[in-house]
């Protein structure tokens, strides 16, 4: 059989539990006072790679502000192109095949389309005639760096449309064999 606890040990436990000071709520400005641990013994991952699928994992959610949507797709655009001059720079250069860009080119065409009005598209152009150049389509690369020039005739400096012009017109398959003069 079980025993119930007298009535004044459930009284006392009542009272004591009542006579608590109460806690007040925790502010930002008591932060300051408190200790950060920071852990160095293991090194946060980093690299290309884990920006590269943190970036397509926000873009996977399929919400969130247009501008930091916009702003994602650019930067995993650049990370994959960077990635696929990576990939070539390690293969030989003697064999002058095409760059894996097909992913950055993608990207880039889908931020110029669905974010018509993002700040940075001069740079996107201008991203995405390098993914074109990187990969061997020399008339999409100009025809890209034009309308960089035609849509955006004052670009930023950092985008460097006379530097990438100058080099894609420098490419063999850019620029049309000259002929020999005929004879008279």
């Amino acid at each position: 059989m079980m025993r119930r606890a007298p009535l004044w040990m459930v009284a006392l436990a009542a009272l004591y539990a009542c006579s608590a000071p109460p806690q007040r709520p925790v502010t930002i400005g008591e932060l300051k006072s408190r200790p950060v641990e920071v852990h160095t013994a293991e090194p946060a991952a980093a690299g290309s790679d884990r920006a590269r699928e943190r970036y397509q994992e926000f873009l996977d959610l399929n919400r969130g502000d247009a501008q930091l949507r916009a702003e994602a797709m650019r930067r995993l655009g650049d990370l994959k192109l960077e990635a696929g001059e990576s990939a070539r720079i390690e293969k030989d250069l003697a064999q002058g095949s095409p760059l894996d860009t097909t992913d950055a080119i993608v990207l880039f065409s889908k931020l110029y389309k669905a974010y018509p009005d993002y700040p940075r598209n001069d740079s996107v152009l201008y991203q995405l005639a390098r993914a074109y150049e990187a990969d061997q389509q020399m008339d999409r690369a100009l025809a890209t760096l034009d309308l960089l020039v035609h849509k955006y005739p004052a670009a930023r400096t950092s985008t460097r449309p006379s530097s990438g012009a100058a080099r894609f017109c420098s490419a063999p398959s850019a620029m049309p064999t000259p002929r020999p003069p005929t004879p008279r």
